[in-house]
């Protein structure tokens, strides 16, 4: 059964709150920073249950850490906030180019959306 209402689950934090609300959680005896930015409903299934998106700031250089670590750190990103499916910026920055409505204005702006966004985790 589905919940009573999905617009009661969804949240949006700005670029400034999100400066607040940053957690932690080790990896192989590393620590990592990330930040549940918002949470949004996406669909319902046939049985009723909603289906959600979300954005998740994670500060890691890509440059240094593997692809599988990346996911790894993800699975456990999933786990904590209870969502199998969301997309992994580094900065908000970045995110807010994503979601512009014109995309990146120039060479510099689409630069650092590629050094700074992550893809889609969609674990299970």
């Amino acid at each position: 059964m589905g919940q009573k209402s999905w617009d009661k689950a969804t949240f949006a934090l700005t670029c400034k709150e999100s400066e607040k609300k940053w957690n932690s959680l080790t990896l192989d005896g590393k620590i990592f920073c990330y930040c549940f930015l918002n949470k949004s409903y996406q669909d319902t299934n046939p049985d009723g249950t909603y289906n959600f998106w979300g954005t998740v700031l994670l500060d890691i250089d890509k440059n240094n850490v593997d692809s599988l670590t990346g996911i790894k750190i993800c699975a456990l990103i999933s786990k904590k906030i209870k969502l199998n499916k969301f997309i992994v910026f580094r900065t908000c920055k970045a995110y807010k180019i994503y979601i512009s409505s014109t995309g990146p204005k120039n060479e510099a702006e689409k630069r650092y959306l590629i050094e700074n966004h992550f893809g889609t985790y969609t674990g299970n």
